[in-house]
């Protein structure tokens, strides 16, 4: 008679779907730290620790593009009523300068003007990324793409962290727009750099998204 208890695995037939002894443990099982994860399992767009598949890179350009096109088409909505009157003005004095006559240079008025127009392009264009992701957790861009923006539990990222968010971006901006010569060219720079940042993370977080603690991930039931 065996000296072994009936519910030891000893002496059972082996598991089929087991690995062999000594292989590593499946990717699904495997356990990482909380700082050096591994870069997303090929393919399926999943890393440890992120709520939900990550979204890709053309998926995130796309959805920028998207939002792009329409805050242009507001912001023109806006600017053709508020320059149009001084446009017309201009027209009329270049049609009543004489042949080869120097045009006069642009009034303080039309100046200003297109400047409120600039000024309120790129307000109402961080206005609106900040509202939709506070509130849908995505721009209508990333509506379109099947994309979202979360916190590590997978909720909306909310007022706050939505403004953390937008925080660096911004701060770019505000420089690239009142400062003079090589400083402004570098900011703008800047904000390019913070808004690709995610290509080269392993759990393709943008330097914001790292501040804000967010993930741009793909909505449940979308493609990848």
């Amino acid at each position: 008679m065996s000296d072994v208890p009936p519910d030891s695995p000893y002496g059972a037939p082996p598991d089929p779907d087991a690995p062999p002894y000594g292989a590593p443990a499946p990717w699904s099982q495997q356990a990482y730290p909380a700082t050096g994860y591994p870069t997303d399992r090929p393919g399926t767009g999943v890393v440890p620790g992120v709520p939900g598949r990550l979204a890709r890179w053309w998926q995130r350009a796309l959805a920028r593009v998207f939002d792009g096109v329409l805050i242009a088409a507001a912001g023109a909505a806006v600017a053709v009523p508020l320059l149009l009157p001084q446009i017309r003005l201009y027209s009329r004095e270049l049609a009543a300068l004489p042949s080869g006559a120097t045009p006069p240079p642009l009034s303080s008025a039309f100046g200003n003007r297109i400047l409120v127009a600039t000024v309120l392009f790129a307000l109402g264009g961080y206005l609106y990324e900040w509202l939709f992701i506070a509130v849908r957790g995505a721009t209508l861009g990333k509506m379109a793409l099947g994309i979202r923006v979360v916190q590590v539990d997978g909720s909306v990222p909310g007022w706050a962290r939505s403004l953390r968010r937008m925080a660096v971006p911004l701060a770019g901006a505000v420089i690239q727009f009142t400062a003079i010569g090589a400083l402004g060219g570098l900011a703008g720079l800047a904000v390019f750099v913070v808004y690709v940042s995610f290509l080269w993370d392993p759990r393709r977080q943008s330097y914001n998204d790292k501040l804000a603690g967010t993930f741009v991930v793909v909505k449940p039931g979308r493609m990848a």
